[in-house]
């Protein structure tokens, strides 16, 4: 009966062991899953220039696998470094960015200026017609009248402001 006892406890002992033994493997291999999994994770956020999170996970890593801490803190340099240039071209990219809609808005208000200077000259211009035609027609009405002083002042009026107008020379030469 002792012996049956003793071969118990023996058999007790190895299973606690055994069973020791398999908790120790499978904590191990859940290590190792997050261990790669963390690896991963860190490599598709490189990919994805998100660098700091990447070296979030670099430093989880260092917890984890203190044995590959050089390999680590290279890593983690690497997504510091990477992060400060990216965040470097960002900023360029967005100053760039400022300068074309600036030059852009310049444009618009150039195009802008442009259509109102049209504006007013074709407005000038119609005016200069309109005065034209009005002086034109009052010195033909002071000609037909025989008014030939004040003609010859509309007429004049009239190559004031076109000085090469035909019908103005010809009839300021009838006036005269």
């Amino acid at each position: 009966e002792k012996a049956k006892i003793a071969v118990e406890r023996k058999l007790q002992q190895e299973t606690k062991e055994n069973e020791g033994l398999l908790v120790k493997k499978i904590k191990e291999e859940a290590v190792k899953k997050e261990i790669r999994d963390l690896y991963n994770e860190a490599k598709k956020d490189i990919q994805g220039q998100r660098y700091l999170k990447a070296k979030e996970a670099y430093e989880r890593l260092l917890v984890l696998n203190p044995q590959a801490k050089e390999e680590i803190k290279k890593s983690i340099d690497f997504c510091f470094t990477n992060d400060k240039i990216f965040k470097e071209k960002q900023r360029q990219e967005l100053e760039r960015k400022k300068q074309d809609d600036q030059i852009e808005l310049a444009k618009e208000f150039v195009v802008e200026r442009e259509r109102k200077d049209r504006q007013e000259q074709e407005k000038k211009l119609l005016s200069e017609r309109a005065q034209i035609e009005k002086h034109l027609s009052l010195g033909n009405e002071y000609l037909a009248n025989k008014n030939y002083l004040q003609a010859g002042e509309e007429f004049e009026a009239v190559l004031k402001l076109a000085p090469a107008h035909k019908k103005a020379i010809s009839r300021l030469a009838k006036a005269k």
